[in-house]
């Protein structure tokens, strides 16, 4: 059974239709996209339809310029569809304008260029004093050799602050732990020094010792 189409869909010049149909079956045949993404191609590229339909219902497909991409995005916002969604339908729009460039059917991508609203910047989550001491007690050296290593990474990582890609990125002539100073390599290759306290020093020390066992 066809899925219903939006109120209007209908009105629109048979091309579309046509061109849409034989788009969701490349995605199928050739592309081999799973049901899940076919059906949200075909949701997002209804809901272009829609609004052309509600816009110009006897705009023909090389007659699509990006004003009016822009108003079925501006639309989409309007109606309260979140920054990730409105990503993901424009990713559908252009690939389905990029098929028509392709098949020779337009000249230009008219959403090559349109830009989704950014995705808004989420603040990094802190632990609580509680969860970082639950976190450094949980490796036991006493129960293996590895829990050094680990103890000594969990104290390295909260002692310097560094990241998780310059804490890999250590070597043991890196550390100093007579000066208690750790060199760190950041993005860019920026070099920078880390502090290392008593407990980062001692597991250090604990894990160097563990490894000539």
């Amino acid at each position: 059974m066809e899925p219903q189409r939006p109120p209007g869909v209908d009105d629109l010049l048979p091309e579309w239709k046509e061109a849409v149909d034989i788009f969701l079956d490349h995605l199928q045949t050739v592309r081999q996209c799973s049901e899940h993404t076919q059906r949200a191609y075909r949701r997002d590229l209804e809901h272009m339809l829609a609004t052309l339909a509600q816009e110009n219902p006897q705009v023909a497909i090389r007659e699509v310029k990006p004003a009016l991409m822009r108003i079925h995005m501006a639309a989409l916002q309007t109606d309260g569809l979140g920054p990730s969604s409105m990503a993901r339908h424009l990713s559908s729009i252009r690939s389905f304008f990029r098929w028509l460039n392709e098949k020779r059917r337009i000249d230009q991508n008219p959403a090559e260029n349109l830009k989704a609203p950014r995705k808004p910047r989420r603040l990094p989550r802190y632990l609580e004093e509680s969860e970082v001491d639950a976190l450094l007690a949980e490796p036991n050296p006493e129960q293996d050799s590895e829990s050094w290593r680990d103890r000594a990474l969990f104290e390295v990582l909260y002692s310097t602050g560094c990241r998780a890609s310059e804490l890999v990125g250590l070597d043991e002539a890196d550390i100093d732990l007579s000066r208690g100073l750790a060199l760190l390599r950041g993005k860019g290759k920026k070099e920078r020094f880390g502090m290392l306290g008593k407990p980062a020093t001692e597991a250090v020390q604990g894990y160097l010792a563990s490894k000539s066992l």
